[in-house]
């Protein structure tokens, strides 16, 4: 008995280690075919390259420390930098690099031409003297590849592999060719059949064939550029001044809380969100080109300084003021002066000019009040009848609403939950399952023999235009109420809203719809639409069917 259990421990002992070595030599044979039809080495990688050759460019890597042959200095990937060696260096950027890598790592080897095949072809047929040839450097290793003519029938395409040591000669090279197709996702953007058979083959060109100039560091605030004297810095303070707007200053505190100066008008909040994204979006910034002055001969700014941003970045004790300033002029002494007009910025951190794009210029001519919240209810909660500028939007509480005409009649709405945009009851008086809370309940004054049922397309303007939706997201200013201007309020046509202690006034004024915040003493200045779809009158026709008990 002990014998036969002995022998089976034995023996599933053996199973086992069949199994594993089996299943090993499986995974093992796996990784061998995947290694074996894989395009791109997959020991190419950011750390392991020493070297990458182009069609229009060489980037060499190097130690950060020591730094390289340039005054940009280096940019820091881990322990390791790029730059690309054209008039005498420039920095790259990493994420151009991996981003190259990537795409062609999704190239695969669909099959290997064999002897018999190269000899039936003509080398000319298929690669020809145009033909886009690049090599990597990497662990001692070269790998140099040439790529060839599209297959006519489908959207494959022929490639020389050539592998050896990077320091040996073309005679010691291991060459195969190869059939490749790219496995990376279509559009799904096609015209025709032979667009698809293209878009794979262009799209490889097209990396393969980039200028140097598209792998330059284009971002501000590289850690290029700051040396990562201060990297993973945040911004405490921030300045603007430019020629549109008064000068203007934002401090966060440790808790990313904000003061801002001007003050913000009693009755405004800010607007978090933006306040955030503004400090993303500078630290985010990168020119669409840069042209080094240290190294691009008679390159300088010129023409009007139109905007200048200050910030104070802080990591722990380490402090740093940077300063932006912004033209709109480039400047190109060659032998015949010359220069461009656009947005050209220039900090205190590089010597390099970056030009940016008109949407990020936008940043430099930003206005105080771009980060107050201009909305003229902002989904106001008014809770127990006190006015409150601050808001649950998910929680649903009543509140009593009056509209008041310069005619005389006053007419009440109570009850009425605080999202306005509800407009099923309000808009459609003869529905039999109207919400009682929906309807006008109580004419304070005006005629008592009289029905006033709410007129839709005037009602959805209001709503829209009170709670910030469509084209009324919010006002386009702000500003203090003043006794002159209460005057003109009263004397212009207008409406008067009564929203549980709230109270505003709406006037069109000149070209401006006006909303007089009476409560809380400010004006807000909304620029007039080029045309209403209905006839925008501040009277009760507009607002209200009029109609006779009897009816």
């Amino acid at each position: 008995m002990k014998v036969n259990l002995m022998l089976f421990a034995l023996l599933s002992i053996i199973l086992l280690l069949i199994y594993y070595f089996e299943e090993k030599r499986g995974v093992e044979k796996l990784r061998e075919e995947r290694i074996k039809f894989a395009f791109l080495d997959p020991r190419i990688t950011l750390q392991n390259i020493d070297a990458i050759s182009m069609k229009n460019f060489f980037l060499k890597s190097g130690s950060c420390e020591k730094g390289i042959e340039t005054k940009k200095g280096p940019l820091t990937i881990n322990d390791k930098c790029f730059f690309i060696k054209e008039g005498g260096g420039y920095a790259a950027d990493s994420a151009h690099i991996q981003n190259m890598l990537e795409t062609l790592s999704k190239l695969k080897i669909e099959r290997y031409l064999s002897e018999e095949e190269i000899k039936g072809l003509k080398r000319t047929d298929i690669f020809t003297d145009e033909a886009i040839i690049f090599y990597f450097d990497y662990l001692g290793l070269r790998t140099t590849y040439t790529l060839g003519k599209r297959l006519s029938f489908d959207e494959t395409f022929y490639v020389e592999i050539k592998k050896s040591a990077a320091a040996a000669t073309a005679a010691a090279a291991s060459v195969v060719w190869a059939i490749v197709k790219d496995e990376a996702p279509k559009s799904g953007l096609y015209t025709n059949e032979e667009d698809i058979k293209q878009e794979s083959y262009q799209n490889i060109k097209t990396i393969l064939l980039k200028r140097a100039s598209d792998f330059f560091d284009k971002k501000i605030f590289s850690k290029h550029y700051l040396h990562d004297q201060i990297a993973d810095f945040n911004i405490q303070n921030m300045e603007i001044s430019n020629k549109i707007n008064r000068t203007f200053y934002i401090k966060w505190n440790a808790s990313n809380e904000v003061v801002t100066s001007p003050e913000i008008i009693k009755g405004l909040k800010y607007k978090t969100d933006e306040l955030l994204e503004i400090k993303k979006r500078l630290l985010d910034l990168a020119g669409e080109d840069i042209y080094f002055k240290d190294i691009d001969v008679g390159v300088d700014v010129g023409g009007d300084l139109v905007s200048t941003i200050k910030l104070d970045l802080l990591k722990g004790n380490k402090f740093r003021r940077v300063e932006m300033k912004l033209y709109k002029e480039m400047k190109i002494k060659s032998v015949k002066a010359v220069s461009r007009k656009g947005y050209f910025l220039q900090t205190n951190i590089s010597n390099n000019i970056f030009e940016l794009s008109e949407s990020d210029a936008k940043i430099f001519f930003l206005n105080v009040q771009d980060f107050w919240d201009k909305r003229v209810i902002n989904f106001v909660q008014l809770n127990g009848g006190l006015y409150s500028n601050t808001i649950s939007e998910n929680k649903v509480q009543m509140i009593d609403f009056e509209i008041k005409f310069d005619s005389g009649e006053i007419i009440a709405l109570y009850h009425l939950p605080n999202n306005l945009n509800n407009l099923n009851n309000l808009n459609n008086p003869n529905n039999q399952n109207n919400n009682p809370k929906f309807n006008f309940k109580k004419l304070i004054k005006g005629k008592q023999n009289i029905r006033y049922v709410p007129k839709q397309k005037a009602w959805e303007w209001l709503w829209n235009f009170l709670s910030g939706n469509g084209e009324y997201k919010e006002a386009q200013r702000v500003s203090l109420l003043s006794d002159t201007f209460k005057q003109i309020a009263n004397d212009s046509p207008g409406i008067e809203l009564k929203i549980n202690q709230l109270i505003l006034r709406i006037n069109i004024v000149a070209d401006e719809i006006i909303v007089s915040n009476l409560t809380e003493g400010y004006r807000l200045h909304y620029l007039m639409p080029k045309r209403f779809n209905f006839n925008l009158n501040f009277n009760l026709a507009t607002f209200f069917y009029l109609l006779t008990e009897k009816n």
